[in-house]
């Protein structure tokens, strides 16, 4: 690998490391590109180093900090406290994520693009904002930030640092230089001083965050915002390839850093080329290059839909018929169902789907109305355009032995949702005993509403045996 653009081949190796899970994107302060209140697109730390500079009383001029970090250093310089600065950078950034959330501010796209690229298992954010987490759990669904998120702190909570497993299902974020939020740890990466002692301390702590460090040595990790010549990315590769830089053969698993900086000076391009040998280093904008690669990833799986559902429907672990949720659908609906199994899945409750379930020589209506009437705990009815469209559709014979079986209840077994651009008043293919006024809702862009109401149900029907 060199210095340069990639090459139509260079592509194609990377989308098909991407399809098996072997690439990590390490998203840096460059990557969050923002439009500030003067309508200019700046990184989000360069945008906020003016209101930093305000909060921390500091009397220079603006141009003379480019970003917090510098802002930071300077407050620290003058005899300043380091807590005073992680409050005012708490502040500040928790504002932006509200203007963000309200739609008052646009997302960063790039960031965006780089969720819905479905390949990715983990993302390793390198800034202490939450705008990963917010775009994993507002486009990557089943993604649950009290359960996909690790943060690492040299000091705090270490025996929580760690991944649970290297066998990751759906997506992560690892929070590598700490967190805004004060509850997960006391500091974060605000000036370059913290990063040294962020740095030391994964370095003296490896061993207690073994499956990260493990998870990402087997995989090349894509560099986004991050330069080239920073030391922070050399000392990043060395810890994690747990090796000399320059022992490295040619079979060793690469990099991809895709720097903004045209004029990397020749010392680091050579560096690269002849000591790594395995890292590409990417001249333009990394904005630009997620756009890019997003573009072709999508032409190559076509319909974001489909990438969703074979990425979720892949990562499902296999579950035991009884005691699950049986979803109902039908098969022009399979991506909101696989969808929602997989956030269930997520929130510990087992789902059977008939998409991966039924086993080679089985009766398939014997089986579905063995699972139906006797063995599952719950039974979600997904109400569509396409469910409504024949009355002599499968789902209808589901749905008729679940209504049976709930007709011998006293509590709720039947749950019906509907999903997509259809009323209540549209169904007429619905069983009679299922009353419309227990019809949910479920949408792609909200999904925790409908898996909370399943949750309790299930829980209230495990309770009662």
């Amino acid at each position: 690998m060199s210095g340069g653009s990639l090459s139509e081949d260079d592509w194609e190796y990377l989308l098909q490391d991407i399809d098996d899970g072997l690439v990590i994107p390490v998203v840096g302060p460059g990557l969050l590109t923002m439009t500030g209140h003067d309508g200019t697109s700046k990184p989000l730390y360069d945008l906020l180093a003016p209101a930093l500079m305000t909060k921390l009383g500091l009397s220079a001029e603006t141009s003379s900090f480019q970003t917090t970090k510098d802002v930071a250093a300077a407050y620290i310089l003058s005899g300043g406290l380091r807590d005073i600065v992680y409050r005012s950078m708490r502040g500040i950034l928790y504002s932006e994520e509200e203007r963000i959330k309200s739609d008052e501010v646009g997302f960063p796209p790039a960031l965006e693009k780089l969720v819905k690229i479905y390949g990715f298992p983990l993302y390793i954010a390198t800034t202490p904002d939450h705008l990963i987490e917010i775009a994993l759990e507002k486009f990557r669904l089943g993604f649950q930030r009290d359960a996909n998120v690790r943060v690492f702190h040299p000091v705090e909570n270490l025996d929580l640092a760690d991944l649970p497993t290297q066998n990751l299902n759906g997506a992560w974020c690892y929070k590598l230089f700490g967190d805004l939020n004060a509850r997960k740890a006391q500091s974060f990466v605000a000036s370059d001083e913290d990063l040294m002692e962020f740095i030391v301390g994964l370095m003296e702590n490896s061993d207690k965050i073994r499956n990260i460090i493990n998870f990402m040595r087997k995989r090349s990790l894509l560099f986004l915002g991050m330069p080239a010549y920073d030391w922070t990315v050399l000392f990043l590769l060395r810890i994690v390839r747990g090796t000399r830089l320059s022992d490295r053969g040619e079979n060793s698993k690469g990099e991809y850093i895709s720097d903004h900086n045209n004029a990397i000076d020749d010392s680091t391009i050579l560096f690269f080329q002849r000591a790594m040998k395995t890292t590409r280093v990417i001249f333009g904008d990394p904005v630009n290059f997620v756009h890019d690669l997003h573009e072709r990833w999508s032409r190559k799986h076509g319909a974001a839909s489909g990438q969703r559902y074979n990425y979720l429907l892949r990562d499902l672990p296999p579950g035991s018929k009884y005691n699950s949720i049986f979803i109902s659908y039908k098969r022009e609906d399979a991506a909101i169902a696989v969808t929602l199994a997989h956030a269930l899945w997520q929130a510990n409750v087992p789902v059977w789907l008939d998409t991966q379930r039924l086993e080679p020589g089985e009766e398939f209506d014997e089986t579905i109305e063995s699972m139906i009437r006797i063995d599952c705990i719950l039974f979600v009815s997904l109400i569509s355009v396409e469910t409504e469209k024949c009355s002599e559709c499968y789902v209808h014979k589901e749905r008729r032995w679940a209504s049976e079986r709930q007709g011998t209840l006293s509590t709720r077994f039947y749950i019906p949702f509907l999903w997509g651009d259809i009323t209540a008043d549209d169904v007429k293919l619905e069983p009679e005993n299922i009353g419309k006024r227990h019809y949910g809702v479920i949408n792609d862009r909200d999904l925790l509403s409908a898996v909370s109401q399943i949750v309790k149900l299930y829980n209230e029907r495990r309770g009662r045996g």
